[in-house]
């Protein structure tokens, strides 16, 4: 329950099978969720991972995040690392593996959100894997070196940063409307980045904890976001 969760009816019936689950025992899921669903905000990740671990509880099994990535593919072609948590990793979405820990949490930050395409569900099980060229590849092992760097210093400012360029890579794979208006509003606001979500229709723009927008220029940042065509979401902080 609620009907309509087939992702989560699946990673019940993959965790039945890892588990060898005996098939007389009935297993009721019922999921309360305020996460909006088809924007990329991971809600049938977080559906999956709030399952799998309350199923490890009820049949006394040990949590396994690297076993909840393996059953969460069984369920979505793509998956969050929400399984995850703790510090920051380099996750790929469609094998389910942790390419890289970086063994550091983000430093303070706050996120002015949009979506950017109001009213429509993006579909990540229907949309084809990104190809990238040879110099797509070695800007993102740049990123990444540069990311240890960010995480190490805790530079809000780089950080932003490494999410534009991210952000400016997915434009060209799969792009999104009011994408110069986020620029402008990221220069005009003097954010330290945008970022977007790849699969999905919600972005932000970016700022360190102490350069994070007043009630008055939250106020004007929304209000332009209005402007530009988004749906205003709100000012979120991570820690």
């Amino acid at each position: 329950m609620p009907p309509g969760k087939s992702k989560v009816r699946k990673a019940v019936e993959a965790y039945r099978a890892y588990h060898q689950v005996e098939p007389q025992l009935d297993v009721d899921i019922a999921i309360d969720t305020t996460i909006p669903m088809g924007v990329g905000m991971g809600s049938s990740t977080a559906d999956i991972t709030a399952t799998l671990r309350s199923l490890d509880q009820a049949f006394g099994n040990a949590p396994e995040s690297q076993t909840h990535a393996h059953l969460s593919l069984k369920a979505e072609a793509a998956s969050d690392s929400t399984m995850f948590s703790n510090t920051v990793k380099l996750f790929a979405q469609r094998v389910g593996r942790v390419i890289e820990d970086y063994a550091l949490t983000y430093m303070p930050l706050a996120i002015v959100g949009f979506n950017v395409v109001p009213g429509t569900c993006f579909n990540t099980d229907e949309t084809p894997a990104a190809e990238y060229d040879t110099d797509e590849v070695r800007e993102f092992d740049a990123l990444r070196a540069t990311l240890r760097n960010a995480l190490d210093w805790g530079n809000s400012r780089c950080l932003g940063e490494i999410a534009t360029r991210s952000a400016l890579i997915n434009q060209r794979k799969f792009p999104k409307p009011g994408f110069e208006n986020l620029l402008r509003m990221k220069r005009d606001s003097g954010a330290a980045g945008i970022c977007v979500s790849h699969s999905g229709t919600v972005a932000g723009l970016l700022f360190g904890a102490r350069s994070a927008p007043t009630a008055g220029q939250l106020s004007r940042l929304l209000s332009d976001g209005a402007d530009s065509g988004f749906e205003p979401l709100g000012l979120f902080r991570i820690r």
